[in-house]
């Protein structure tokens, strides 16, 4: 139990204290042939004060450190009784806690810094008493170690204390929004502001985390060196290629909310310092060494008990304030958008994880991708199965949604609070409807690839840091692979629409004629970026350094199944068919003449150096 925990810390050492300060007084008075009460009656005889009378000067300072003992140990007590009084009458009132938790948090660790260097005191003034009276001399230097020794810890909780009230300013990856590059964006925030009676968020962050959150802390981010100050949007651009506009509406709704209400003034001041709480104490609770330090283990209890005291109501109201802001994102769209985003957000997390991994991966073979965002939505439409979807939907109801200040209630409460059926909104056919038929709410924004591809560089940097980027040679295979991914890219592209069966027949009939070498993220990024690459008709030059006889006719079939995977046939695709077919027959005419090219060194595509 903290509380038995922290009453034990304030009394223990100054018990000790006491007890050894009384009976070394004991045991003079018993030599003199009096006792305890006789000495106090004789030293005190008006009552209680803070000095004896002159006839008892030899034990003034003995007295006096009762006297210490008893103030700390009631100093102790006091403060229990102040956070468990506090914590009673605040209950889940947000207002309450935003007001009283912080003005106690900051006067509780001042106290604490103060018994920490009293009860040291204690400990030094006992020792030196007891070396006096049992060995008839004292080592003043060690008393002197002991009083510096309180003082700089008692100093380094101060010190601590200070910068945790300090404003806490954050940092995240982004990039702050242009109302003028990205006017619709801007409206839709302003239209969903005024459905749910909130104000206009002073800032909105564009990043790449998958998440969408609002918080008031100042905040830095890497493209600008403007501290954004006041209330701040994150809005995550992944997201928004897989969440519909509606499912995006609600989900700002959400967030603005928390810019409503009681809701701003808890999350700049309760949330924070009672986070800084927590992690202090789990901090301190990890800490070998701080952890065995025997004369911080009351600092530690206290700290303990003071986040103990307000777990309960920081946890209720934590999930009252996210409900209230459900109901009123909710108005911005529909519950059912909102539970759908909430669905999503928690599953798409745990794949934006192996979109970092798989990024890792290029990285270390000198590979860079131009658009993360648009990598993780392929992501989604191609690799993820669809029968695995309700399975991940049931486990994402039991899932937390993250948040840098601030806890959530499981995604399963907050549906059934929206009034949303549970086995509805998980069946199959929702379940696919929403997550690959809905139309992405980023179709509807503007400019978004351009911030994306900026942000996926400052990612990279990131994931480099000082170290050179890998400068891997690459093999003829992989060469090959390039080759052949951007011939068959130009294919998908030809008609002027990137068809997903056509990327899908493309890969299929890629992997089974070269295996798993072949790299699916680079051959999309190819399908989005054509005019990036090498243009067909020097691939059609390439193509006879590269291919055999049997060669060519493994691509026209490739070809051919790529451009009927829509069900039509192009113009421009019959033009590609026919282009292949006749370097064939030309292929085949040297072949009988014997004058078959070397594959070259050089790759196939323009070269993009990363910056």
């Amino acid at each position: 139990m903290p509380a038995l925990r922290a009453i034990l810390a304030a009394l223990f050492i100054p018990a000790l204290g006491a007890a050894v300060t009384l009976y070394i007084i004991h045991s003079a008075a018993a030599a003199e042939g009096a006792n305890i009460p006789e000495i106090a009656s004789f030293c005190l005889p008006n009552g209680l004060s803070l000095s004896l009378s002159p006839v008892c000067a030899n034990i003034q300072n003995h007295y006096t450190l009762l006297l210490v003992c008893a103030a700390t140990a009631a100093a102790g007590l006091a403060l229990i009784l102040a956070f468990a009084l506090a914590s009673f009458l605040t209950g889940a009132n947000r207002v309450l806690l935003s007001f009283i938790f912080p003005g106690l948090s900051f006067l509780g660790l001042v106290v604490v810094a103060v018994l920490v260097i009293a009860q040291i005191a204690i400990v030094a003034a006992a020792a030196y008493f007891a070396e006096a009276f049992w060995l008839g001399q004292v080592h003043v230097t060690i008393l002197h170690g002991f009083a510096a020794i309180g003082a700089l810890l008692g100093l380094g909780i101060l010190w601590r204390t200070l910068r945790m009230f300090r404003p806490a300013v954050g940092a995240v990856v982004g990039v702050p929004f242009s109302p003028i590059e990205q006017p619709r964006l801007a409206l839709l925030v302003q239209q969903i502001a005024k459905a749910t009676n909130a104000r206009m968020p002073d800032n909105i962050v564009l990043g790449l985390d998958p998440n969408f959150f609002a918080t008031t802390a100042p905040m830095h981010t890497p493209t600008s060196r403007r501290l954004l100050t006041g209330q701040t949007l994150y809005l995550s651009l992944p997201l928004m290629r897989v969440l519909s506009l509606d499912e995006v509406k609600a989900v700002v709704g959400h967030e603005l909310a928390h810019f409503s209400g009681a809701d701003t003034i808890y999350s700049r001041n309760f949330a924070p310092i009672y986070r800084g709480l927590e992690e202090a104490s789990q901090a301190a609770g990890e800490h070998k060494k701080y952890d065995r330090n025997p004369l911080l283990m009351p600092a530690r209890l206290f700290l303990r008990f003071m986040v103990d005291c307000f777990a309960r109501n920081a946890a209720r109201s934590s999930r009252s304030r996210e409900l209230r802001a459900d109901q009123i994102g909710s108005t911005a769209s529909s519950p059912a958008d909102l539970g759908y985003a909430l669905i999503k957000v928690g599953i798409l997390s745990m794949l934006w994880n192996k979109e970092i991994e798989d990024t890792l991966n290029d990285i270390s073979r000198g590979k860079f991708r131009r658009n993360m965002s648009a990598s993780f939505q392929d992501k989604l439409r191609y690799d993820v199965e669809p029968e695995k979807l309700p399975p991940l939907v049931a486990y994402s109801l039991g899932d937390h949604t993250s948040h840098p200040t601030d806890s959530h209630p499981e995604t399963k409460e907050r549906l059934t609070h929206l009034g949303l059926n549970l086995v509805d909104v998980t069946s199959e056919e929702r379940v696919m409807e929403r997550f690959f038929a809905a139309k992405p709410a980023a179709m509807a924004l503007d400019n978004m690839e351009n911030v994306e591809e900026i942000l996926t560089q400052i990612y990279h940097q990131i994931i480099i840091g000082p170290r050179n980027v890998p400068q891997a040679e690459r093999t003829t295979d992989e060469v090959f692979v390039s080759f052949l991914s951007a011939f068959l890219a130009h294919m998908v592209a030809a008609d002027g629409v990137v068809d997903e069966r056509e990327i899908e027949t493309a890969e299929r009939e890629a992997i089974s004629h070269i295996g798993n070498g072949f790299d699916t993220r680079e051959f999309r990024e190819f399908c989005r970026n054509t005019d990036q690459l090498a243009p067909l008709s020097k691939l059609a030059e390439w193509s006879t350094k590269f291919l055999t006889a049997s060669g060519f006719e493994m691509l026209l079939d490739m070809l051919k199944k790529i451009a009927e995977a829509d069900g039509e046939l192009h113009e421009r695709e019959q033009k590609i068919l026919g282009d292949v077919r006749a370097i064939y027959d030309g292929l085949k005419a040297a072949k009988d003449a014997g004058a078959i090219a070397a594959p070259p060194n050089t790759p196939p595509r323009q070269s993009r150096s990363q910056s």
